[in-house]
């Protein structure tokens, strides 16, 4: 009976009642196409999310990696830190003695410049000496030759003086350099016994005044080898030690 007396002209249905149906219906697709886009769209986001929390989660594995990794460099970059800290301590003290190194042999440079100069002077005082010794040696050598000659001389006059002795007839032996004083006339025994002893004695004088002078050259000439000998070999040793 409700229903019956609803109706409206004659039981048809009311327009305004089909609009508003057909309004709510509008509404409903509407909504339910609204909430399918944005259920779509959600979960479009939520892949998107998934997404990258994945690639979050693998670069946060990369970031530990990374992490570590550059922990281990940096322990060993303090390793090498302290190394070089150690290293420059070793080379300060290196330097260091370096230094005194340094100092040593400039000092031992200037020693050795003093005794450059000294020995400088040694060998120059030297040299004079050895051309003085080198003059001298040369005048003794002409000595030697002078006196040489006037021992030649000197036998030359003394085999004249044997040959005037020796000879028959002669008496009085004479000599060049000086004159036996007059003896007075003895016999033949007599003055044959005189003309030998005096022969003995003038060969015995001669070869005693032979034997020093020949010992005297020798030991002037050895003497004078000797000294000049010694002197060039210091010269030399010096000049090889410069």
């Amino acid at each position: 009976m409700g229903f019956d007396g609803m109706r409206v002209g004659g039981g048809r249905c009311p327009p305004l009642l089909v609009g508003g149906l057909v309004l709510a219906c509008f509404l409903l697709v509407c909504n339910w196409w609204t909430l399918s886009t944005e259920n779509a769209e959600l979960l479009r986001q939520i892949d998107d999310l998934i997404l990258q929390l994945k690639t979050s989660e693998e670069d946060r594995n990369q970031c530990t990696m990374l992490r570590n990794s550059l922990e281990q460099r940096y322990k060993r970059c303090d390793e090498m830190v302290a190394s070089l800290h150690v290293q420059i301590e070793q080379e300060k003290v290196l330097q260091k003695k370096q230094e005194d190194s340094e100092m040593m042999c400039k000092t031992e440079l200037e020693s050795q410049k003093q005794v450059d100069i000294t020995q400088k002077a040694t060998l120059d005082s030297l040299r004079v000496e050895k051309d003085a010794l080198t003059k001298e040696v040369d005048e003794k050598k002409d000595d030697i030759k002078r006196l040489q000659s006037e021992l030649e001389e000197a036998r030359d006059q003394l085999s004249e003086l044997k040959l005037t002795v020796n000879s028959p007839g002669n008496s009085k032996p004479s000599s060049p350099v000086s004159q036996a004083p007059e003896t007075p006339i003895l016999s033949n025994e007599t003055q044959n016994g005189g003309n030998q002893d005096a022969q003995n004695g003038i060969d015995a004088g001669n070869d005693r005044i032979d034997d020093q002078i020949d010992e005297n050259i020798d030991g002037g000439e050895a003497a004078d080898e000797d000294n000049l000998k010694n002197q060039g070999s210091k010269l030399d040793a010096d000049q090889a030690g410069n």
